[in-house]
């Protein structure tokens, strides 16, 4: 009883009912653009999420800055989702590379422009898998609204026009396909394969460095808080491919985590994609994985997948242990994400 009274309440602060008569979740946005020289910060008081990701912002772009140097990096746009909380809310943003005005003195800083929703979780019996679809379309709305945002010449014009902007609250799950295109269940690992891998990494090897992740988790006995760049290839639908990569880590890491964070980059650099799905809380370190070489910033942040970086040393014994084991090219997507990497014998 306790518990339904405070997701009720916690409902009634997050979200308003719209003229629809639908959950709405009132806009929110933080960073800079180029009418304005100083921040622009709307909705992020109040709210420890809203202002815990402001600071995140802040706290990334400062350490991006301390190795690169200022207006030496720029970000990739994203796609984001923070299950924070304990898995109780949820910060849905888009991220976009942006810059303030630049002064009398000619300065002028990058940094970039989120809008953003804070919105309560779905319910604890939903599926892990589910959270990249129910974000889908809070993420397009966020992205439709941006034109009209940025397009403000003032900073009152600006206030007025995030404050008065709403965008859809989560979907019922009941409502919601993980895979909405189907992309899983009738994408073959030959062809998506053949879309992604560069020409010198064999699948093999790609394979080789999922199960490098694996043991390291396991070795660490589920201590390590690892951050996986799952390889997305732009010629299919994003959405249901990061769906994919879920199941594929809740089947091997036998677990799922209330607090994590998806990083998904809307746009394409070489068709180099990588759905960041970071498995803790995030932290300041990890706002390098917007750049498009986070490595730049932070060496221990692990290599895109599909370049074969991330090959273990001593890879013949590996090949022993996943031959024969894996499903062959002729399988689909969805077949992949049921299959159980073999743990060394």
């Amino acid at each position: 009883m306790l518990l339904d009274r405070l997701t009720s309440l916690r409902r009634k602060l997050l979200t308003v009912v719209g003229p629809s008569g639908r959950e709405e979740a009132p806009l929110r946005a933080y960073g800079k653009l180029e009418f304005h020289e100083e921040y622009l910060r709307v909705g992020c008081d109040g709210l420890p999420a809203a202002s815990a990701f402001a600071s995140w912002m802040d706290g990334g772009v400062a350490r991006c800055e301390r190795v690169l140097g200022k207006n030496a990096f720029r970000v990739q746009r994203h796609r984001l989702l923070w299950s924070t909380d304990r898995g109780r809310i949820w910060v849905v943003a888009c991220l976009w590379d942006s810059r303030d005005r630049r002064s009398e003195q000619g300065h002028q800083r990058n940094f970039p422009f989120a809008l953003f929703v804070i919105v309560p979780a779905p319910d604890r019996n939903v599926p892990w898998h589910f959270a990249p679809a129910l974000c889908s379309a809070i993420w397009s709305g966020l992205e439709r609204r941006f034109d009209s945002v940025s397009a403000a010449s003032t900073r009152a014009e600006f206030d007025a026009r995030v404050r008065s902007n709403c965008v859809p609250g989560l979907p019922k799950s009941d409502d919601c396909d993980p895979d909405p295109q189907g992309v899983a269940k009738t994408t073959r690992l030959a062809d998506w394969f053949a879309a992604l891998l560069d020409q010198s990494v064999t699948r093999e090897a790609f394979y080789m460095a999922l199960q490098r992740g694996l043991l390291e988790f396991r070795n660490s006995r589920g201590s390590k808080p690892l951050i996986w760049r799952m390889p997305i290839a732009a010629r299919w639908d994003s959405i249901g491919q990061t769906a994919n990569w879920f199941r594929w880590l809740q089947v091997n890491l036998e677990s799922c985590w209330t607090d994590f964070a998806v990083h998904l980059p809307s746009e394409t650099a070489e068709n180099k994609l990588d759905a960041a799905i970071v498995l803790r809380g995030s932290v300041a370190e990890d706002f390098a994985l917007l750049l498009e070489e986070p490595g730049q910033v932070d060496s221990s942040l692990p290599p895109r997948l599909a370049d074969g970086a991330f090959l273990p040393p001593g890879h013949d014994g590996f090949v022993r242990i996943l031959e024969g084991k894996l499903p062959p090219a002729s399988a689909t997507l969805a077949e992949f994400a049921k299959t159980t990497f073999p743990r060394p014998t």
